[in-house]
């Protein structure tokens, strides 16, 4: 399991973030463009840990793909954090 919690464009977290010292990694998640509901045609500003989270799960599939099947999912966990930027 990956923690993930939400940051503004300034790096500050989100109000609707997830927050403690469990949160691994933070990825934008606080007034991020996303497709209406329901079919509606535009987009919606929204925040949160739910934003984030795909953001890091793409990131997770890209590592994934390039380093294979043989790598794990603690092992791209693992590379994540190691690539992140740490404490900005």
């Amino acid at each position: 399991v990956l923690v993930v919690g939400a940051v503004d464009r300034h790096k500050k977290m989100d109000k609707d973030s997830n927050h403690g010292p469990r949160v691994q990694i933070y990825a934008p998640g606080t007034d991020v463009s996303v497709a209406k509901h329901y079919g509606v045609k535009g987009y919606i500003p929204e925040s949160g840990t739910s934003i984030s989270a795909p953001y890091v799960a793409s990131v997770a599939a890209e590592y994934w793909s390039f380093y294979g099947p043989e790598y794990s999912a603690i092992d791209i966990i693992r590379l994540m954090l190691a690539h992140s930027i740490k404490d900005q």
